[in-house]
């Protein structure tokens, strides 16, 4: 049988804490800018190959 503990305590000072939380979350900003940007990218690679496929279903 697992025992957990009920708390656990961080000796880190808060300030530390809050440093650390604010890079955290401006690598995951920067992280969702390269995304959003690759996402850009890839649907603009897309688009021509769904106006040719549209053109050929137009075709038929």
């Amino acid at each position: 049988m697992n025992r957990y503990t009920a708390h656990e305590f961080d000796n880190r000072d808060s300030s530390q804490m809050y440093e650390y939380l604010e890079a955290r979350i401006e690598v995951m900003k920067r992280r969702i800018t390269e995304l959003e940007m690759e996402n850009q990218d890839l649907r603009q690679l897309r688009e021509p190959y769904t106006e040719t496929r549209e053109h050929v279903a137009g075709l038929c």
